[in-house]
């Protein structure tokens, strides 16, 4: 099973490279071998399939433009991608366009977080692992971590959520994932 996530991820890794010098048919390529599960992580965001399908077109969008950013030393091609996925859905959800300057800096700062964090719940999806690995984490910090990356509220809903200071929920999704990434090392 990983040397199939890790020749997928080198096909996706090398279509992102085509995309970035122009190639038409790689990006074809690229949209029907990921647009499926991009779709499903904006839908469970989003909950409206209409709503997940214009997500779905802004996030193609923004890879096109954006392929020549991708760098696979810093992640897995489908982290990066699920990265943008994530954001622009979150984008719809809140009623924003990133048409702040301010905004889509931050966002891209995030996404430099969310890349590693999309990469362990990519690697978390095989087996029972995701089930192990989330045992370890604490109640309330496993909570934080499911319902940022599964049901995609922000820091300030969850903060609102769980009547905690944003600045521990913060905390707790940062040290999760750290944990949750050594775990993975751990039974891989």
């Amino acid at each position: 099973m990983e040397k199939r996530v890790n020749d997928s991820d080198r096909t996706l890794a090398s279509l992102l490279e085509a995309c970035a010098l122009g190639d038409r048919k790689a990006f074809e390529t690229l949209y029907r071998k990921t647009a499926p599960r991009l779709y499903g992580v904006q839908l469970r965001i989003l909950g409206v399939p209409a709503l997940a399908e214009e997500a779905l077109q802004e996030t193609f969008i923004q890879v096109w433009r954006h392929a020549t950013e991708y760098r696979s030393n810093r992640g897995a091609a489908l982290a990066w991608l699920t990265g943008i996925a994530r954001f622009r859905a979150l984008d719809i959800r809140r009623g924003q366009r990133p048409s702040d300057p301010l905004e889509t800096a931050e966002a891209q700062r995030a996404l430099g977080e969310s890349e590693s964090a999309a990469a362990v719940f990519d690697s978390l999806t095989r087996g029972d692992t995701l089930q192990r690995c989330l045992e370890r984490l604490s109640a309330p910090a496993r909570q934080c971590v499911i319902l940022a990356f599964c049901e995609g509220y922000t820091h300030d809903e969850l903060s609102r959520r769980l009547a905690t200071p944003i600045g521990t929920v913060k905390s707790w999704i940062r040290r999760s994932l750290q944990r949750l990434k050594l775990c993975i090392d751990e039974l891989s």
